[in-house]
Parts: structure tokens; C-alpha cells; sequence
């Protein structure tokens, strides 16, 4: 009967060894062939297990990260932090959602969306369980998006509406603050219909992009051009008196008049 029941906990013992041992190949096949990069840290946010795709986005491998702070990943210091109070603080969080900028080992920037839970570790160690998608073509399309929507086509300046929209915010910036100076300035091209009627409209666009070229050469980090109409231009010149600003416009005006746009072979003087 003793030996019964020991070779009775033996078998049972050893079917659970066995249960546990296919759970733990079935959990590192999910973790290892996961679409999504997965990153298990503990409390001090060291790298404890890092998958196939989380090495394909990032350009280390395995050995490079296990152990490693995962501040190396970080292209600064802030978002790092962000992320190691995430872990200290929000331990308790059933799902966390993060973005940030990470540095890959050939030091491209790429963004990353953060999916994280907290995963007990040890008994007395909570880390979190990342899921990481590499958002960057994303971001880049959504960048291309928004800067189409606010942009000129033609000449890359800013187009009416969004300059509309700033022009607003000086004028309110100005009447908040009467010592606020900001000058605008506009410009329209001299006889343009005359260059679109005997050359051509493909003509009119290249002394179009001149001039807009022209402008932005001017152009301070602080100031806003947009092009409002055809050929009509305007420019915020924020923190700039009547006086600047007449510099400014006399500079541009000087440089056009100086200024030959070649198309298909005949030279266009505009001013």
C-alpha cells in the first residue's frame, strides 16, 4: 500500500512537471513568434526578457539588452524617467498605454506605442510586461498629413488658412500685451497675369517659387510666410517694429529686382 501511494505522488508529481513544462514551452513559443515586440522589466526597469521582434525593432539582440537599464533605449532623459515612474507608480494599472521616441542601435529615431501590465516577477518584485508596436512610418504619414493641410503646395509656404489662424494669435498676443510689436508685411507680384498670358502658367509657377525662395531666405526662425492668394504673399514679423520690418521688405524688394528666373530657355525679370 506504501509503495502504492509514493509511485501514486510520483506520477502525479511527475504529470504535473510535465503540465508545467509544456505551459512554459507553450508561453515562450506565444512570447518568442509574437507580431509585437514584448519587453518584460522589473521595478528597476532592467530588461529581464526581450522577444525576437522587440530585437528586429530596436537592432540589439538578447544578450545586448538582458540586464541592461533600459535608459539606453531612450533618446532622453525624460522620456525615460516617464517611463521608470510608470513602473514605480502604476504597478497596480491593469493596462497602460505609452508613446515614445526610442534611439535603435544604428541610432535611427524611431516612434514606439507602449501596451504595458504589471507581471509578478518574484514575490517581491512587480515588473511590467510591455507590448511594443514601431509606429514610425505612422507618425511620419500623419507629419506628411498635417504639414499638407497647413502648407501651399506650390511654393511650401504656409497657405491661407493657417496663416489666418496665426495672424490671429498676434493680434491677440498684441492686445494683451500693448508693448508687443509685430509687423506684417504683404507683397503681390507686379504684373503677374502678363507673365501667365504670354509664357505660360507653368512659367508663372517657377517666378512664383522665385520669389516664395526669395522669402524664405529672409525669413527669421520666429517669422511666419504664407502665401494668401495667386501671387499675393504675407509675413509675421512677431517682436518687430515698422522700422525693422521696412528693412526687411526693402531687403526682399531690392533682392527681387535683382533677381532673373530662367524658363525653357528666356529670362524672366519680375519685380
Amino acid at each position: 500500500r506504501l509503495l502504492g501511494r509514493w509511485a501514486g505522488s510520483f506520477l502525479e508529481r511527475q504529470s504535473a512537471l510535465d503540465e508545467l513544462s509544456f505551459a512554459k514551452k507553450r508561453f515562450e513559443m506565444i512570447f518568442e513568434n509574437n507580431a509585437s515586440g514584448i519587453l518584460v522589466v522589473d521595478q528597476n526597469c532592467q530588461i529581464v526578457m526581450a522577444n525576437k521582434r522587440f530585437c528586429e525593432i530596436i537592432g540589439y539582440s538578447k544578450d545586448e539588452m538582458i540586464g541592461q537599464v533600459t535608459k539606453f533605449l531612450h533618446n532622453d532623459e525624460t522620456s525615460y524617467e516617464a517611463l521608470r515612474q510608470t513602473v514605480l507608480t502604476d504597478q497596480n494599472v491593469l493596462h497602460q498605454k505609452l508613446e515614445f521616441v526610442l534611439t535603435r542601435k544604428d541610432h535611427e529615431q524611431i516612434h514606439c506605442e507602449f501596451f504595458g501590465s504589471p507581471i509578478e516577477l518574484s514575490e517581491k518584485n512587480v515588473g511590467i510586461i510591455w507590448s511594443i508596436l514601431d509606429i514610425t512610418t505612422q507618425k511620419d504619414l500623419q507629419c506628411k498629413i498635417e504639414k499638407q493641410a497647413i502648407t501651399d503646395y506650390l511654393t511650401d509656404l504656409y497657405n491661407r488658412r493657417y496663416f489666418t489662424g496665426r495672424l490671429e494669435e498676434e493680434i491677440a498676443k498684441t492686445k494683451r500685451n500693448k508693448n508687443t510689436k509685430t509687423g506684417i508685411m504683404m507683397f503681390d507680384l507686379d504684373k503677374f497675369k502678363q507673365v501667365n498670358d504670354t509664357m505660360g502658367h507653368l512659367a508663372g509657377d517657377a517666378v512664383i517659387k522665385k520669389f516664395a525662395d526669395i522669402i524664405k531666405n529672409n525669413l527669421r526662425v520666429s517669422d511666419i510666410a504664407g502665401r494668401i492668394g495667386g501671387e499675393e504673399f504675407a509675413l509675421i514679423l512677431p517682436d518687430t517694429d515698422i522700422k525693422s520690418a521696412a528693412i526687411t521688405a526693402e531687403r526682399i524688394r531690392e533682392e527681387v529686382s535683382n533677381t532673373t528666373v530662367e524658363y525653357e530657355g528666356k529670362f524672366i525679370h519680375f519685380t
